[in-house]
């Protein structure tokens, strides 16, 4: 992939248009910060992620948005490191739709700080 190529997010406001590739270093910072850097359950994490990366959350949002239309990433989630837990202590949740962002409210209420159970 080239390290000049750009994708212009159409649907907005204003047509932005910015870098899409992983080369890029602000795009770099922020997949380095959301895929390796967040531990636990972040209620908002796109802004600690910009507060991370020190970039307006409307940047993560647009970076994010032109990585994954353009292919340059598959999807964007919040993956909850188990490191800290007891040896096998996985835990899968099967929650129907309806129900997620109550659930998703009772974790974030669980969580002490960021990143700490």
């Amino acid at each position: 992939m080239a390290h000049d190529s750009m994708f212009t997010i159409p649907h907005m406001a204003d047509i932005v248009t910015c870098p899409m590739d992983i080369d890029d270093p602000i795009n770099r910072r922020i997949l380095t910060v959301a895929e390796d850097q967040l531990m636990g359950f972040y209620r908002h994490p796109f802004e600690e992620i910009s507060r991370r990366c020190r970039v307006a959350e409307e940047i993560v949002h647009q970076r994010l948005k032109a990585m994954l239309q353009a292919g340059v990433v598959r999807r964007i989630r919040q993956t909850l490191q188990a490191g800290n837990l007891a040896d096998g202590a996985l835990v899968a949740w099967k929650i129907s739709e309806d129900h997620l962002q109550n659930a998703y409210d009772w974790l974030a209420a669980m969580i002490h700080s960021p990143g700490m159970w």
